[in-house]
């Protein structure tokens, strides 16, 4: 498949410039994806164990009061493995990205035509609302080709410092997987309960 065929691309491409391991997770430019759950297939038999090609953005996300859904579009702002029709788990986490850039601002293409305040406002709320109990790994997608337009670049430092100045780390993708299966692969022995 073209899918297919492109990671192999990009692998080669990256193998023959670096030497440092390539990245475990995955977003495709144009978000690809191919059936149920074929496209996960290629990107377990390509070493990819974290896919953040889902993201909110697009028309579809307004409401008919002209609002906009912000949040968690898959029922979770957690990772969670794919699973097959058959109900087979592939060993390949879903992050949902909940924070675009493209999907906020009218020079990025986007459809809410948001100010920098205004976005602020959005993504402070999900920041806020993870502290208070609404626990979410926040992905985000802030095109640095856009970091020289003013509209971006102010909520993006905006959005990072907010998070910052709540102690709450900025991972990328690869160390958000390695604490990802670190917790799932963590073991609790001989627990024992103390009331005082």
């Amino acid at each position: 498949t073209r899918l297919d065929n492109a990671y192999t691309q990009v692998e080669d491409w990256f193998e023959g410039r670096y030497t440092v391991s390539q990245s475990r997770t995955a977003r495709n430019h144009q978000v690809t994806w191919v059936g149920w759950t074929d496209a996960a297939d290629i990107e377990v038999a390509h070493g990819i164990a974290m896919d953040t090609n889902f993201y909110n953005w697009g028309p579809w996300l307004q409401r008919t009061n002209g609002s906009w859904a912000h949040g968690y579009v898959t029922g979770s702002g957690q990772p969670m493995k794919f699973m097959k029709a058959n109900g087979m788990i592939l060993p390949v986490y879903q992050q949902l990205t909940q924070i675009v850039d493209e999907q906020f601002f009218p020079i990025a293409g986007g459809f809410e035509g948001l100010t920098i305040p205004q976005a602020l406002a959005v993504t402070q709320g999900l920041i806020d609302a993870s502290e208070a109990g609404d626990y979410a790994a926040l992905m985000t997608q802030f095109h640095i080709d856009y970091d020289s337009w003013g509209e971006v670049q102010g909520w993006m430092t905006g959005t990072l410092d907010y998070a910052n100045s709540k102690n709450i780390p900025i991972w990328n993708a690869d160390q958000w997987l390695n604490f990802t299966e670190t917790r799932y692969g963590a073991n609790y022995n001989n627990l024992s309960w103390n009331g005082a």
